[in-house]
C-alpha cells in the first residue's frame, strides 16, 4: 500500500507509525532467495546477507531503511548500500509461515 496525504482517521482501534522514507522491497524465499522493488528492479544480488538470513518459504514486502549511528533513518545513507554496495540495512518482517 502506498502512503497518501489525508485526514488521520480517528476512534478506537487505530494505530499509527512513522513513514520511513526507503526503498520498498519484495522479498520471497520460496525457490532460493529473490528481492525486488514494487517496480520490478532487481535487488537480489543487492542483499547477498539475506539470502543465507532469512528462513526458507517466507515472503515480505516492506521498506528497506538504512539507520544513522543514532537509530534514525537515514536515506542517504541507505542510497549509498543499494546504489554503492555499503552495509546497514533493516527490514520490516510481516509474515512468516509456520511462526507460532
Amino acid at each position: 500500500m502506498l502512503a497518501r496525504s489525508g485526514p488521520s482517521p480517528r476512534g478506537r482501534g487505530w494505530t499509527f507509525e512513522p513513514k520511513l522514507v526507503g526503498f520498498r522491497c519484495l522479498v520471497c524465499t520460496h525457490a532460493g532467495f529473490r528481492a525486488r522493488s514494487r517496480r520490478g528492479w532487481a535487488m537480489t544480488d543487492l542483499l547477498p546477507e539475506f539470502a543465507d538470513a532469512l528462513p526458507p518459504d517466507v515472503q515480505l514486502d516492506g521498506e528497506l531503511v538504512a539507520l544513522d549511528v543514532d537509530g534514525r533513518p537515514d536515506f542517504h545513507r541507505l542510497a549509498a548500500r543499494m546504489l554503492h554496495g555499503h552495509r546497514g540495512i533493516v527490514f520490516d518482517v510481516l509474515a512468516v509461515a509456520d511462526c507460532p
